[in-house]
Formats: C-alpha cells, structure tokens, sequence
C-alpha cells in the first residue's frame, strides 16, 4: 500500500466539497479529494438539474450569507463561461401565521427583506392569480412575496464547472474511493485517512459528507444527532409549457399537526414540458444511509398529485417520472458549518440537506478558510456547531 502526503484533504465530492477543493488548490495548498461515489452521481443530494437559488430568508444572516454567495456565483460563471444559475423571480406565497418551519418563519420574511434593504413585492391573493394566471383559487388569506435576485441553479452545469475549476486550479479529484480516518497524532496537527489502496497523511481536513458524516466520523468518536429524510419528487405534465407558470415555495397551514410546505420548479428546468413539484416534508426518516430504500413514497406522491391538481390549471395531476433525494436534517433544521470539536484543522459542513447548494461557492471558500486557518472571514454564528442539540451525547 502506496503513502503520500497531502496539505489537505477533502472527504466528499458533491458541489461543496468540489468547491472546496477549488478554493483550496487554488490557495497553493496541494489538494486531494476523495468522493466514494461516481462523481455527479444522484445517490445523495445533487441529483437532477434544478435547485433554488434565493437570498429571501426569515433569518437575516442567512439572507446576508446567499449575498455573499451570490457574489461568487457571479465570479464563477465570469472564470468559466458556462450558465450556472437561471435567474427568474422567486415567489413565496401562503398565511402569515407565526410558526417556525423547515424554512424558517414566513411570516418574519418580509421584515429581513425590508431591513436589509433587498427589494420585493407584496401582493394579496387576487394579486397573486392575476400575476401567475395559471393559479386556481387561493385561500383569501394568502399572501405572497415576490423576490428578483433569484434563480434556478442549473445543477449538472455547476458540479462540471465546479470539477474544471478545482482540477484546473491543480485539486487531485478521484471518486468510486470509499476512505476512513485511522489516525490523528503529533497533537493534532497529522490526521491519516485511508483508502482501498493508499495511506495518506495530511495536515488539515475539510469534510462534506452529507448523509455518510456519521459514518465516516465514528472512529474519531463523534456523532452529529442528523436524521436522514428521504424525499419525493414528482414531474408533471403540461398542457400548455408557454404559459408562466411560476418559480414558487407555498408555506401552507399544518395539516393534522405536520408541515404543509410545498415547492415547484417551472416549465423546462429538469424535463422538457414538466413542471417538477414535492413537499418538504417526508415519512421517510432513517438513521443510517445504507437502511433508506431509495423509492419514492406513494402516499407522498398522492399527496402532492392532489396539491398539484387542487392549486394550477393546465397540468395532468398524474405525474409522468419521480425520483428521491435525500436531505440530512440537524434537530432545529439548520445546516452545520465549523470546525470539528477539538480540532483546528478538520472543518465540517453537515445537516446542509436540499438548501446548501445555493451556498456552495461560499461553503466550500469557508471550509477552506477554516481548515487552513482556524477561522473564517464569514460571520457563520447561525449555523454554528456548538448550538445546542447538534452533537449527540456520549
């Protein structure tokens, strides 16, 4: 078995970690990042080729952080001439009734907007059908907010370009290598990690392991308390696909004590003449990656078959193709990004479920930073590690 000696790194080949292997190399750090999968595959969390891009939050300092990483974006489609966000304007709709959900209070959305200074617009229900005509009837409760600095992230457009930048900036990039931490010694400062056929020493860690952090952390004694939701998706067909049907996330009343949260892409993101729909909430929830069964869940897709028919005209409610995801979800929902307990150079991003790859430039500059340093440039307090219930008890 071969041993070699890299200055970093990095577990976990999706598009932050495929950006973290950028910022890092391009730093002058020698670079290796293992990926256990086939790079670009769907068996985690960056399958198909749409995500949400948006800077409206209810927390201020998310809101600040997608500005930040909205800058980046910008830069990395300047480097490498390739479309990577399509820029459309967002819609959040639904009863402003104070509650906290898996994205936050929609009620306290408008506030952050308006104190921060980003522009948007408010309409009431008949606004809303007027706007988007393609709308049933709407709760007259309903209200919506409309924000322009948004944008479907083309996905298999990002993980190509995010891989040329890191390889081009001199990252070594190998997949299908499954790896283990074996060793940290010399006070911290040599951490081991092992592959089928390599010992490598390193000086500093940058982990974006998704639903595999557990897993690979046990050696080390550490355990995040993640959950892992596996979703369904649902494509549906249109009868019209010239029509503007809208780029929307809908904040529902509960509904027998669960979360009634929808969202949907528009015409021509993922699959020619479809709109792409599911729900942010799931009966899916394991402990252990290797137990989720990987198929879309028929109540689930009856579910959103209903919310589909129930809220546009123009679409079959029976949908032509589904598919899973799977997000790992922290207790308070938020996603975790800092340095491991008791290390200065292993950085970590976890519980990031479906909302990360918004942040993806940004996270991956930061645990960058972090690993080399110790400290980021990002005020990243929201999503520290060291907020209560993150960590399991031992």
């Amino acid at each position: 078995m071969s041993e070699v000696y890299y200055d970093t790194v990095i577990l976990g080949g999706g598009p932050i970690g495929l950006c973290a292997a950028y910022y890092s190399a391009s730093a002058g750090k020698k670079t290796l990042l293992l990926e256990r999968n086939k790079f670009h595959n769907e068996i985690g969390s960056s399958g198909g080729n749409s995500r949400f891009f948006r800077i409206m939050y209810s927390e201020k300092n998310l809101s600040l952080l997608a500005e930040s990483s909205y800058a980046l974006w910008k830069q990395l489609e300047t480097k490498t001439r390739i479309k990577l966000i399509d820029e459309r304007p967002l819609l959040f709709f639904g009863s402003k009734n104070p509650r906290q959900t898996v994205e936050g209070d929609f009620t306290n959305t408008d506030k952050v907007m308006s104190e921060l200074g980003i522009p948007f617009e408010t309409l009431n229900a008949g606004e809303i059908k007027n706007r988007y005509q393609v709308f049933k009837e709407l709760p007259e409760n309903y209200v919506g907010l409309i924000q322009h600095n948004s944008g479907v992230i083309q996905v298999q457009n990002s993980l190509r370009a995010f891989y040329n930048l890191a390889l081009n900036a001199g990252a070594d990039l190998v997949d299908n290598t499954p790896a283990e931490i074996k060793e940290i010694y010399n006070n911290g400062k040599t951490i081991v990690v092992k592959t089928p056929t390599q010992t490598i020493r390193t000086g500093s860690l940058i982990l974006s392991l998704g639903s595999w952090t557990n897993e690979v952390l046990a050696p080390l004694g550490v355990q995040f308390a993640l959950k892992i939701w596996q979703m369904t998706i649902c494509y549906f067909k249109v009868e019209n696909p010239t029509l503007d049907y809208p780029f929307w996330y809908e904040f529902g009343e509960p509904v027998k004590n669960k979360q009634n949260l929808f969202y949907g892409f528009p015409v021509a993101t993922d699959m020619e003449n479809c709109i792409k729909v599911s729900c942010d909430f799931t009966n899916d929830i394991y402990q252990d990656v290797n137990s989720c069964s990987r198929n879309p869940d028929p109540e689930l897709v009856k579910t959103i078959s209903e919310h589909v028919a129930k809220r546009f005209r123009g679409v079959d409610a029976v949908p032509i193709n589904l598919k899973t995801c799977l997000y790992t979800m922290s207790e308070d929902y938020r996603m975790i990004l800092g340095l491991l307990p008791g290390y200065k150079n292993i950085s970590i991003l976890t519980g990031e479920s479906g909302r990360a790859f918004k942040y993806a430039p940004l996270f991956g500059r930061i645990l960058s930073q972090l690993a080399h340093r110790a400290e980021s440039s990002y005020n990243i307090e929201c999503l520290s590690i060291n907020r209560n219930g993150i960590l399991k008890s031992k």
